[in-house]
């Protein structure tokens, strides 16, 4: 997460306070740091659940909205994901931050998830 941009360092421990009382309704989906190195406040989010988190999702456009110079990448795959008028089950969707902003995006690293990340189940290891 990078500084809120010329705010003052009061409005940076208030984002920060705010963003702590968000994390504490995730808790059940994911596991969350927050650390603050040379200045600069870096936020993980990690879990291990099959389908989307929309609080998670939430979270990341809040963060956008509210810290406008943070960046970063959400990294989601929802064996589920077929009713959003594409099928997004064998892949990795990624949500990209940056500029205030979140965008949905393919990926083109660990997608397909089979045979990527994952063997089909008749192949095993």
């Amino acid at each position: 997460m990078d500084h809120l941009g010329d705010e003052d360092e009061a409005a940076l421990e208030k984002f920060v306070a705010e963003l702590r009382q968000h994390i504490k309704t995730l808790h059940p989906y994911a596991a969350i740091h927050i650390q603050s190195r040379n200045g600069l406040y870096i936020f993980h989010i990690f879990g291990f659940h099959n389908h989307r988190q929309g609080p998670v999702i939430e979270l990341f456009q809040w963060i956008a909205e509210n810290a406008r110079n943070s960046y970063g990448l959400l990294y989601i795959h929802d064996d589920e994901d077929s009713k959003r008028g594409q099928d997004y089950t064998n892949e990795f969707r990624v949500w990209r931050m940056t500029f205030g902003k979140v965008e949905e995006l393919a990926d083109p690293f660990l997608s397909p998830y089979m045979p990527t990340v994952e063997l089909p189940y008749e192949q095993g290891l």
